[in-house]
């Protein structure tokens, strides 16, 4: 990765798909080997926590049910 390049993320991953959060509010992404900002990412709230556990207790059960490769 080079000094100008920037990795903004602004959706969370919940349920298998990019959903928007319910904040507006971001936070800077450090490299925490060089201290240099490398983008940012969204600063979810309770709902979307909640909603996050709640996607992954539902797919819990299809994951454990899974055998190994």
């Amino acid at each position: 990765m080079t000094d100008d390049t920037r990795f903004d993320v602004t959706h969370n991953f919940i349920d298998g798909r990019w959903a928007a959060p319910l904040t507006t509010t971001s936070a800077e992404v450090f490299d925490s080997n060089t201290g240099n900002t490398v983008g940012s990412a969204p600063l979810s709230g309770a709902d979307d926590v909640r909603n996050a556990v709640e996607a992954a207790q539902r797919a819990q059960p299809l994951w454990w049910a899974l055998t190994g490769a």
